[in-house]
């Protein structure tokens, strides 16, 4: 009896020895908690323009830079959320994305990036590059703004305005993004500073 115990017991002592421990599985998140990681992959079109990627969550998180060869970019191993994307070039606008979300265990693919040259006399847009337009029912139209960084002549913006596809529209020109609110007391709006 007492040599079956003995026997037994070198046997597991001989197992355990002989197996490694692999720290490196046991100590990297990304193989035992890789449902909390995921991954940001696209690409930017201006192969040569040497680009810079940008994660952040209030402050930057990680960033990369493109493959000079076709533009692509991947920023591996983000935790799960939500990030706002920029991208920057010399000579280039920023590109600013937001709200990107990252799911556990996946990558998302946020498209071809065509980086613009326009100088920035357009401070923000809406829609943002291809984003879906939203029908407003507040107004009951559809919108596309621009805000701009400098006055603008009017004439001139409107010569140069376009859509893809081509669409008809109005023109509203003011200090205002969105149409201002119903206001019932005259004396107030003029006040505000703006004609109802």
């Amino acid at each position: 009896m007492k040599t079956n115990v003995v026997f037994t017991i070198l046997t597991m002592v001989l197992l355990f020895s002989s197996c490694e421990k692999n720290y490196y599985y046991d100590t990297d998140p990304r193989f035992f908690n890789d449902a909390m990681h995921g991954d940001i992959v696209g690409k930017v079109i201006q192969t040569g323009s040497n680009a810079v990627v940008i994660a952040s969550q209030v402050n930057p998180v990680d960033s990369v830079a493109i493959d000079p060869s076709d533009g692509s970019f991947e920023i591996k191993d983000l935790p799960i959320g939500n990030y706002d994307l920029i991208i920057r070039a010399e000579n280039y606008r920023i590109y600013k994305r937001a709200n990107v979300m990252i799911q556990g265990a996946g990558k998302t693919y946020i498209g071809e990036v065509d980086l613009s040259t326009v100088p920035d006399l357009v401070a923000s847009h809406y829609p943002e590059n291809r984003s879906e337009i939203v029908y407003n029912n507040r107004y009951s139209r559809l919108s596309i703004s621009m805000t701009f960084t400098q006055p603008m002549d009017r004439e001139s913006v409107e010569e140069a305005f376009s859509t893809d596809p081509p669409t008809e529209g109005i023109f509203y020109w003011g200090q205002y993004t969105t149409a201002t609110n119903r206001i019932y007391f005259a004396e107030d709006a003029y006040a505000a500073g703006f004609d109802p």
